[in-house]
């Protein structure tokens, strides 16, 4: 085999294999969607419109004035079986631009992403039920996009540059991968957006007896919320960083550092245990 064909197979099975992983640091995600969909299929499904009342009545899990804890419950109710595929295809689509990310980033945006999407989705019903007690809805629709919203923040907020120094471009990002890996992530992000606008009833689904405010509740709520996780990361990372160089400058350190190049000492054991 020519070396410039191996080249290219050793790139493209490394590529496969780091998309693997980066597919295991959302397995939270993964096992999120298996519960939401496997709960879906053991309870009683929903689907044809005409009878949902009935349906919802004799059950009593709908979002609905006289069954408020089907905020909660409703999300788990089978409505249509496009939301398993859509779940899955964001998920999938989304996680593969974030294949710089540290993996204990990626497993802490999925832990965090399975929890808030649901939150996002119950408080687009709780809205929901308020502005319209005597109504009914359901469906995991909600989830499905308020998934979307937390993604659709995390490529906009990885295509940023973090310290831009200057106005040219070109100084944003520290080489030709975080570059690369930055207009990815943007150009997701640009052409969700221009989806958005362009076509926002074709985006939410409206349609008929099709909750598409509960839909956008959902996407906003989840965007909202990945919003605050990395304001909360980002100053957590700046007062832990505040404190290391605290530490490293403190009166102790810094005898211990000078004191010990003073003496000149060759053993490097002892040299660690003054400077540390």
């Amino acid at each position: 085999m020519k070396p410039e064909l191996l080249s290219s197979a050793d790139r493209l099975k490394n590529g496969s294999i780091d998309y693997v992983r980066v597919l295991w640091d959302y397995r939270a995600l993964f096992v999120a969607g298996a519960i939401l969909f496997g709960t879906s299929a053991l309870l009683p499904s929903i689907s044809v419109w005409s009878t949902a009342p009935k349906v919802c009545n004799a059950v009593a899990l709908c979002t609905n004035g006289a069954t408020p804890w089907g905020v909660v419950t409703s999300v788990f109710l089978y409505d249509s079986w496009m939301n398993v595929p859509a779940y899955f295809a964001i998920l999938t689509a989304y996680i593969s631009f974030s294949d710089r990310i540290e993996p204990k980033e990626r497993r802490a945006r999925a832990r965090f992403a399975s929890g808030a999407m649901f939150l996002a989705a119950i408080t687009a019903n709780v809205i929901w039920v308020l502005a319209k007690p005597a109504t009914y809805s359901w469906g995991p629709s909600g989830v499905v996009y308020a998934l979307w919203g937390i993604l659709f923040a995390f490529v906009f907020f990885d295509g940023m540059p973090k310290q831009p120094k200057s106005l040219d471009p070109r100084s944003w990002y520290k080489d030709k991968k975080e570059r690369n890996f930055a207009v990815s992530n943007l150009t997701m992000f640009a052409v969700t957006a221009a989806f958005m606008v362009l076509e926002p009833a074709q985006f939410l689904s409206a349609g008929p007896n099709i909750n598409s405010f509960a839909h956008g509740i959902g996407f906003l709520g989840g965007y909202s919320l990945a919003y605050a996780y990395r304001r909360i990361g980002r100053a957590h990372s700046r007062e832990t960083g505040a404190t290391q160089n605290s530490h490293e400058a403190s009166p102790e350190n810094w005898y211990a550092k000078n004191h010990a190049l003073y003496r000149g000492d060759d053993d490097n054991d002892r040299k660690k245990q003054l400077m540390f």
